[in-house]
């Protein structure tokens, strides 16, 4: 099979534009024409397939790091027959699952399965509109779901009690409004506000004690163009790191663990990861305060959701985004996991330096 490698790191800043005629910035093409030739090496190793040097047009088969309307754009024009393209519900099912708002759906779901397994009193069920019973503020659930009234919007607010206690990870809030996150702003003290899709390190706003005018229209403008903020409580983060899976290859079927990925931030980008093996990467998570039975539970919950989710269209790549961090609650010393920060539906540097590592 002749398979064409394409490296478009400028996928995040497409799929956040939305416009197939979008122009990236000269920064990221010229990271691409540098890069280029070095990631589709890599590539290679990960399919098991040899790079093809002619063009995309002959080709059997196309995988690029991430679709989007832009490169799909470019290589109509190159000539690349319609059946190696994506369709165009593809490509909106992609833009669409790549939103921040499904991390947050995602971790709603590792919440209820935390709090099924650990609290001391069994799980309440959902009532016909789709409410918790009332009697679930009993059980070990308490502190997590006991803001949800207050929140006017179902969700719940989290606690930075240890999860293994059957207690919430933290979960953003989906602002709809300027209220809304202004009123995340008075619970938390300290936020960070984040566009529903943005490129590495873009779309992200840092916001303490009240919103300045810039941060007004930084909202309205996200309001307008996306619906939505999503609003988080800014956490005094440890380590960045990553579950990295793959979905419906060739040969295989369903979501499979791919690795994890170890790496390094600065204000939200991306600046370099560790090139180790998945035992190195868990024993250096463990000795920053992680529980290795947890993140095991996390990636076998994380592959059921993703399945469901998923594996009935998308094929490819995926990572999921997380951290470590310590709590401001000094009673609790052990760090605390944020298990979805986001979820990226595309190949990662991750994913590179996990087949380098092998």
């Amino acid at each position: 099979m002749k398979i064409r490698y394409i490296f478009n790191p400028e996928h995040d800043l497409c799929l956040a534009n939305g416009s197939p005629h979008y122009l990236p910035p000269a920064s990221a093409l010229k990271f691409r024409a540098d890069c280029h030739r070095q990631v589709e090496q890599w590539l290679e190793g990960i399919m098991g397939e040899a790079p093809l040097a002619a063009p995309s047009r002959n080709a059997d088969m196309i995988v690029p790091w991430g679709w989007n309307s832009v490169l799909v754009k470019q290589l109509r024009q190159e000539g690349v027959p319609e059946h190696l393209l994506p369709n165009e519900e593809y490509l909106n099912l992609i833009r669409e699952y790549s939103r921040r708002e499904h991390a947050v759906k995602c971790a709603e779901y590792l919440n209820r399965c935390n709090i099924q397994q650990n609290a001391p009193a069994p799980a309440m069920a959902k009532s016909s509109n789709g409410a918790y019973n009332s009697a679930m503020a009993k059980s070990g659930s308490e502190q997590c779901y006991s803001a949800m009234a207050k929140s006017g919007s179902g969700r719940c607010y989290p606690s930075l009690a240890e999860s293994s206690s059957g207690r919430c990870y933290p979960l953003p809030i989906v602002a709809k409004s300027i209220r809304d996150v202004e009123a995340t702003l008075e619970r938390w003290g300290k936020i960070v506000l984040k566009s529903p899709l943005s490129g590495s390190g873009k779309g992200i706003r840092w916001v303490s004690e009240a919103l300045s005018h810039s941060d007004i229209g930084w909202c309205l403008h996200n309001l307008e163009h996306y619906g939505s903020i999503i609003a988080e409580e800014r956490q005094n983060v440890i380590q960045d790191f990553a579950m990295l899976f793959s979905c419906n290859l060739p040969f295989k079927s369903g979501i499979e663990f791919f690795g994890y990925s170890l790496f390094f931030t600065s204000n939200g980008a991306y600046k370099g990861s560790v090139v180790e093996n998945d035992s190195f990467i868990e024993e250096y998570l463990c000795s920053q305060g992680a529980n290795l039975a947890e993140l095991h539970r996390i990636r076998a919950q994380l592959q059921e959701h993703l399945t469901k989710e998923l594996a009935g269209w998308y094929k490819g790549f995926l990572g999921v985004d997380m951290f470590l961090f310590s709590p401001a609650d000094k009673e609790h010393r052990r760090a605390q996991l944020n298990p979805v920060v986001e979820i990226n539906l595309r190949l990662t540097m991750g994913h590179l330096f996990r087949h380098l590592a092998r």
